[in-house]
């Protein structure tokens, strides 16, 4: 009987992917957004997801957590009517959408770090999102107001610089226009401080680093590891802007 209500209910809401889930798949259904944790995914992801869409409810613009499922590694929300901030095109909107995800990094940034039970590995560790970038904050479609920040599965304990440095490498990889130094200046501006070119050009490559070093403890195709290759090569000739 479950599984018969549960097809007729797929027929009456039919699902459909979502823009920007690459990972994991992401459907939408009804008003309701159903995320189903990949088998190849991180495997702290749904828990960490679970426990930052938790702890962070009411203190962050985030989506709200309807229902969660541990055994199919499955999570239920309620949808957030918005456009990704990614898909901001025009000059003045941009600048001002980078200045408000600024805001909401400091934001973030800013609060306890006792809202996860992780041990912190320093007194200036902060919670830190683990993907901050464009694709993954709903802005509104009127103002462009920031009306939730997505994708909590790689959240932890960590240093500021983590979330600044991939944020940077988002938009300077994905964005070859020359308004990107506007675009980054407004950011800064947003969050309150910006890190010296040095710390932030050796933040992106340990990053970069980090991300191929754990393709190759995992086995994964030589294609992959190749391909972040290549991003970490290209990242390498960044020069300060």
């Amino acid at each position: 009987m479950k599984r018969l209500l549960y097809r007729i209910k797929n027929k009456l809401c039919p699902s459909k992917n979502l823009k920007y889930g690459f990972t994991n798949s992401t459907r939408l259904q009804g008003e309701s957004v159903i995320k189903h944790f990949k088998a190849n995914s991180s495997e702290d992801g749904y828990t960490n997801e679970v426990k930052a869409l938790g702890v962070l409810s009411g203190k962050l613009p985030i989506p709200e957590l309807i229902s969660s499922d541990s055994e199919q590694k499955k999570i239920r929300t309620k949808l957030v009517a918005g456009i990704h901030a990614a898909d901001i095109t025009d000059s003045i909107s941009i600048n001002q959408v980078h200045q408000r995800c600024g805001e909401l990094l400091a934001n973030l940034h800013a609060l306890p770090v006792d809202l996860f039970p992780q041990t912190p590995n320093s007194p200036d560790d902060v919670i830190v999102h683990g993907d901050f970038n464009t694709k993954n904050i709903l802005v509104s479609k009127s103002d462009h107001a920031i009306v939730a920040l997505l994708d909590w599965e790689q959240v932890h304990l960590g240093k500021p610089l983590e979330d600044i440095c991939w944020y940077e490498w988002v938009l300077r990889r994905n964005d070859s226009s020359n308004d990107v130094s506007d675009q980054l200046k407004h950011f800064y501006i947003g969050y309150g401080t910006q890190p010296s070119w040095a710390d932030r050009h050796q933040g992106i490559l340990d990053r970069l680093n980090s991300i191929i070093d754990g393709l190759k403890d995992d086995n994964e195709p030589t294609d992959a590891i190749e391909y972040w290759m290549k991003l970490l090569k290209e990242a390498e000739a960044f020069q300060e802007i």
